[in-house]
């Protein structure tokens, strides 16, 4: 695969983020309240702008919207 094809881990994690929050059903502000970070946090995860921290990844993963 070409390097200009490849998606990074937080490109990846953006995408699926932001997949699964509206599958959901919930705004980026609803799901920062969720895991005590910003809605606009949330955006630059879903737009690749910002990489996730852990702790930030684990409680969306526990309490966000990752089993939806």
């Amino acid at each position: 695969m070409a390097n200009g094809s490849r998606q990074a881990a937080w490109e990846f994690f953006g995408t699926e983020l932001k997949r699964r929050r509206e599958d959901a059903g919930i705004t980026q502000v609803e799901l920062g309240a969720r895991v005590f970070v910003s809605g606009g946090y949330i955006g630059r995860f879903e737009q690749a702008i910002r990489k996730p921290q852990l702790d930030v990844a684990q409680r969306i993963d526990e309490g966000g919207c990752a089993g939806s």
